[in-house]
């Protein structure tokens, strides 16, 4: 998608809703299938993400010239990626077994492995299978580590609604990441009772 970049930083800058538009038509261009091969169905999430980042970054003067808008956008889409690969990662850390080394590795190094780490992509592709409110339940407790409260006020959910549907979402997780040869592990803080898993409350 062909953009005039000095007319849309000056549009994005004086809030034209059209500019607004025009600016989310370009990146979800740029970005959509990259985002919805790695952060699978937490991609539409970063595309807001990454829009609210590019706008806030007009408004702020954080683009030097407009004849830089596409290399900023572009640079500010590879760091939401990545930070959409770590919570993701660490997500994933958190349903299935990862090795994450020990010794003198520091903390970003092990990061940086689970974010090469193919078995988060797999927790990724599986979340896919479910439906979609226990996805977003999913998606909001264990990815976007959100309240309980908050979450069940903003879906609508109780107590014991969210509860049932979290138990029930990670056991089918949990069910074909077994069906697929892997071994899942117990979520710290949970419990794990002889030959079974207990997800964290």
């Amino acid at each position: 998608m062909a953009i005039d970049p000095h007319k849309l930083h000056s549009g994005v800058r004086s809030r034209d809703p059209k500019a607004e538009v025009e600016l989310t038509s370009f990146l979800r261009n740029l970005v959509r299938k990259d985002y919805e091969k790695t952060l699978g169905p937490l991609a539409e999430d970063y595309l807001q993400e990454l829009l609210i980042r590019v706008i806030e970054g007009i408004r702020r003067n954080q683009v030097e010239h407009p004849q830089f808008l596409v290399t900023y956008c572009k640079n500010v889409a590879a760091n939401v990626r990545i930070d959409g690969l770590r919570s993701a990662a660490r997500a994933a850390r958190r349903l299935v077994s990862i090795e994450e080394g020990r010794g003198s590795r520091s903390r970003e190094d092990i990061e940086g492995e689970l974010i090469l780490n193919e078995q988060y992509q797999t927790v990724l592709k599986l979340m896919e299978q479910l439906d979609p409110i226990s996805r977003e339940v999913v998606r909001r407790f264990y990815f976007e580590r959100q309240p309980v409260r908050r979450i069940e006020r903003e879906m609508g959910l109780t107590q014991e609604q969210l509860r049932g549907r979290k138990d029930r979402a990670v056991k089918k997780l949990r069910d074909d990441y077994q069906a697929l040869g892997q071994r899942f592990r117990v979520i710290p803080g949970g419990k794990q009772p002889q030959g079974g898993f207990k997800a964290a409350a």
